[in-house]
């Protein structure tokens, strides 16, 4: 409700990262599955933006974790 006791309608529904990702996650992993090698992941860094060095650190975390 907003301030004058009227009900007000959400106008926007909360969706968590986790939760796409999980599904990504196990659909990658099922892909995975059915080769018969190791797979290795490469990347660089154009520059020395912080956010960008965050980001390869949570992907590298992402890929060592599942």
């Amino acid at each position: 409700m907003d301030g004058t006791g009227i009900a007000v309608p959400p106008t926007c529904k909360v969706i968590l990262a986790a939760t796409i990702a999980k599904g990504l996650l196990a659909e990658v992993k099922e892909g995975l599955s059915g080769l018969n090698k190791k797979l290795v992941l490469v990347g660089f860094l154009a520059n020395e933006d912080p956010a960008a060095q965050m980001y390869a650190d949570w992907s590298a975390k992402t890929c060592i974790e599942k």
